[in-house]
């Protein structure tokens, strides 16, 4: 993912409150969407006027309130003035100085009578001496009453305001001031929703993977091209934005085998020690995980941010280097199947060895830094076909990826198992639960994971199976039955259609799920072309997600509900994977800057210095996010 950092974007702490005819601290009454003046767009003299012509000739009474926020880039404060062109005088009405940065919404108000003298007479807010194109001003609650000499009124709301075109728009009064995820006014997702859930958590890279170590700090020495540069949680400033929205994360690629192992040309470049397995098994394995560094590296930023982590993932058919199946940690090839693939019982202590030393190391780290860093993980990973039947046993079975038609005898790469090729059953699948519960805490969560987790059909036009949310109950359910596992939870990746499958489809899978176990949401993101899909997408999911969040009335819930990706810029469906279209899969921007500014990095590198890369300033929430917002219930 992209390399990110953040600048100062200028919003401080409202100014004190000094107004001629205003009363400050006002609590301002809710409402959906407020007026926006441009000061980019205003003309040199006024912002909005309201014509006064019919009362030419008549002294007339003023009142005048309306609620005030401001943003003000210009380094120097900003007098704004409502005032009165009565063909021969300018009354102010009201005013406030507006200091650098965002101010509070106050409530400006005032009365005045006055004698207009003119047919052109109008009200106004004054831009006459002041650096307009500096300001954007919200108005809210707007009330402008004027009171003829024959005692009639008539009331002007904020919908009679005129000015030049561009410069008056509606906006949801949430977003004014919130166009930085770190600004007050930018709710923060997990406070919003842990009355609903135990975790909101945000998918994210630290980059690093080749970096040469010394201990647990990174030197500046890439040892593999194309890896190693600094991404995302690597930099303080984006790990303020997660630590405020989310108290958790998954790691999109750090904590899987390929990084942890580092055998980069697919086979081990280890020296060996012996290990014994449970099974009775002595292997030769490597004497260190290549990537240990990587491990301590991550959970520091988990601790330095306060938020703990799924650890994503320790069993995969995917991203696990070949060697790791192959005699000798050294793969030859018939076809896409490894020809000299490891016997059963060899491959069973591979496993214990490598989920022991994964957790192992995570334990020792948690126990010197005195913090509970992962609190769940995916133990296997998708582990089931896409063209699963329901034949679960025997040698025509076809559920497992590896066993039916469009997984048998491939390579990972298209679509096969390696874990398969060894045994030719589910037994790794029970095995890796039998670890996992062997060497992590008992208070961590063992999680099954998997994409298409709502397909259940028979594809009657190409005459195929489909029947995935059967296979991941089937697995769930032996797996709860071996006596020597722990099984806690399903989680649903959740890489979903906005038409497909509907809310309906997805809450199917979901409520057979939950009659097995709690369901982590552990990679929501939608595939959506335009901002509006998104929008609706989001809105109907949470929507429909919170009913079965803590107030549900069964025994299993959702527990978690992670977003894959901050920004869209950086999602894994972005426009090059989607033939090249914009799209809008997550609830945040990444705001470009002009300017390029870098600076040199120290966190967790020891002595040495990495260069920090700007490619943009900060992000924005997005029109998704709050559609999450406002579908809290």
């Amino acid at each position: 993912m992209n390399k990110l950092s953040r600048l100062f974007r200028g919003i401080l702490l409202s100014a004190a409150i000094i107004f001629s005819a205003c009363t400050p601290n006002v609590t301002v009454k809710p409402s959906a969407t407020v007026t926006k003046i441009d000061g980019s767009k205003t003309n040199e003299w006024n912002f909005v006027t309201i014509n006064l012509g019919e009362y030419n000739e008549q002294r007339i009474t003023i009142d005048f309130s309306t609620d005030m926020l401001v943003e003000n880039a210009n380094e120097n404060s900003q007098n704004l003035m409502w005032q009165v062109s009565t063909g021969s005088d300018y009354p102010t009405i009201a005013s406030k100085e507006f200091e650098n940065g965002l101010s509070d919404w106050e409530t400006v108000s005032g009365s005045e009578e006055v004698a207009i003298e003119s047919a052109d007479a109008y009200f106004y807010l004054n831009a006459n001496g002041i650096d307009y194109t500096d300001l954007t001003i919200y108005l809210d609650n707007f009330s402008l009453v004027i009171t003829a000499e024959d005692g009639s009124t008539k009331t002007y709301k904020a919908s009679d305001l005129n000015a030049n075109d561009g410069v008056l728009s509606q906006v949801d009064k949430k977003k004014v001031g919130a166009s930085d995820w770190l600004a007050d006014k930018v709710p923060s997702l997990y406070e919003t929703y842990k009355d609903q859930f135990d975790y909101i958590g945000i998918a994210a890279e630290y980059g690093n993977f080749g970096l040469a170590c010394s201990g647990d700090k990174y030197t500046g020495t890439y040892t593999h091209s194309g890896w190693g540069t600094p991404s995302e949680l690597y930099y303080e400033e984006i790990q303020k934005g997660v630590a405020k929205h989310a108290n958790s994360i998954t790691l999109g690629n750090e904590l899987k085998p390929q990084f942890l192992l580092q055998w980069w040309d697919g086979k081990s470049n280890n020296t060996y020690v012996e290990f014994t397995a449970s099974n009775g098994k002595t292997i030769k394995v490597p004497s260190k995980l290549n990537g240990e560094s990587l491990i301590y590296a991550t959970l520091n930023a988990c601790k330095k941010m306060g938020v703990q982590m799924r650890g994503h993932v320790l069993t995969w058919h995917s991203q696990t280097p070949d060697g790791f199946f192959a005699e000798n940690y050294t793969p030859t090839y018939n076809g896409e199947l490894i020809s000299n693939i490891v016997d059963k019982e060899t491959m069973t202590a591979r496993h214990e060895w490598y989920i022991k030393t994964v957790l192992k190391c995570v334990a020792d780290w948690e126990a010197a830094n005195n913090y509970k860093a992962i609190w769940a993980w995916d133990v296997v990973n998708e582990a089931m076909a896409d063209d699963a039947g329901k034949t679960y046993t025997g040698t025509s079975q076809d559920w497992l990826r590896g066993s039916t038609a469009g997984t048998k005898d491939k390579s990972p790469n298209n679509g096969g198992s390696r874990w398969y090729q060894v045994y030719g059953n589910e037994e790794f699948i029970i095995n890796a639960f039998r670890f996992a519960n062997k060497y992590a805490p008992a208070d961590v969560k063992l999680c099954y994971n998997d994409y298409n987790e709502y397909m259940d059909y028979h594809d009657s036009e190409k005459n195929k199976d489909c029947y995935k949310t059967s296979a991941i109950e089937h697995i769930a359910n032996l797996i709860k039955a071996d006596s020597d596992t722990r099984f806690d939870v399903i989680a649903m990746q959740s890489h979903v259609g906005t038409s497909w499958p509907g809310v309906n489809g997805y809450e199917t899978a979901l409520k057979r799920f939950l009659a097995i176990a709690d369901v982590h949401v552990s990679e929501l993101d939608f595939s959506a072309e335009t901002q509006a899909e998104a929008i609706t997408a989001y809105k109907d999911y949470f929507t429909m997600l919170q009913k079965y969040g803590k107030n549900y009335s069964g025994t299993h819930k959702i527990r978690n509900v992670t977003i894959w990706g901050i920004n869209n810029e950086s999602s894994w469906i972005n426009p090059s994977a989607a033939g090249g279209k914009k799209t809008y899969p997550l609830l945040f921007n990444l705001v470009n800057n002009v300017d390029v500014n870098k600076k040199d990095v120290t966190y967790n590198t020891g002595a040495a210095v990495l260069p920090q890369y700007d490619i943009g300033d900060t992000y924005e929430p997005n029109d998704a996010f709050w559609a999450v917002i406002n579908a809290h219930k």
